[in-house]
């Protein structure tokens, strides 16, 4: 099985197979967090979309770092330690991120085999990837989406997937330190030390075992559904025969 590693702002018209997009401070962890407590949740690619979300009597709650101007729901920062712990109710939460969410937006537009991988699922994603591949894992961490830069926190991510599907050995330590060997991330942290918390939480070797696949809702194009992968040998939602007969 051949393994690629690709920035999903350059996806253009590759074709891919199976996606696995990468944001571990954010978008991703966050979605993990959550999956651990809640389904559904939703993304959409940009914040003008929240308000066109059908009504729904018990409410949205936004997960965002973005600053939104006339954002008819409750919002709170896309922080994967708050979303581990915050109460929801009955409320159905709403990822529209700086990276993540674009880079599901752009390997959806390329395959419907979209899942998300953080550190915190780490071995559950590449178990599900290497599962479903009919012949390549496309490994997508966002970065910095627009600009198509790397972060080292992605990147390191997106290697210990590598290694993983391939058999290699892999030290969850040392990968988890490695996110923080960055001025960036170090300056982010001096800035707003509450980040810590979201950092430590993010770069723990599989805290969860779900893995979310990416669905597009057929009734409101703006709209994204994760879903809870089934099992490791099965899309979201579906039953195994029914997701090997597509393979064949």
């Amino acid at each position: 099985m051949r393994i690629d590693r690709l920035h999903p702002a350059n996806i253009g018209d590759h074709d891919l197979d199976v996606a696995l997009v990468i944001d571990v401070f954010r978008a991703t962890s966050t979605a993990a967090a959550l999956a651990s407590r809640v389904s559904p949740i939703l993304v959409v690619g940009h914040p003008d979309a929240l308000g066109r979300l059908p009504p729904k009597p018990e409410g949205y709650l936004v997960f965002s770092e973005l600053s939104i101007e006339d954002n008819p729901h409750e919002q709170v920062d896309n922080s994967p330690a708050l979303a581990a712990r915050i109460d929801l109710g009955a409320r159905t939460p709403v990822l529209v991120t700086t990276n993540g969410t674009k880079a599901i937006s752009a390997a959806l537009s390329v395959t419907t085999r979209v899942y998300l991988a953080s550190f915190t699922n780490l071995r559950a994603a590449a178990s599900v990837a290497t599962a479903w591949a009919r012949d390549r894992v496309t490994v997508l961490p966002a970065g910095h989406f627009d600009t198509a830069a790397e972060r080292v926190e992605d990147e390191a991510c997106a290697a210990a997937l590598t290694q993983l599907m391939r058999g290699e050995s892999f030290d969850d330590e040392t990968a988890a330190t490695s996110c923080f060997d960055s001025e960036r991330v170090q300056r982010r942290i001096r800035k707003n030390p509450e980040f810590l918390e979201d950092a430590r939480h993010a770069v723990t070797v599989d805290r969860y075992s779900q893995v979310l696949q990416a669905v597009p809702k057929p009734d409101q194009r703006e709209v994204i559904e994760l879903r809870p992968v089934t099992d490791t040998g099965g899309d979201a939602g579906s039953s195994v025969a029914q997701q090997r007969s597509t393979r064949a």
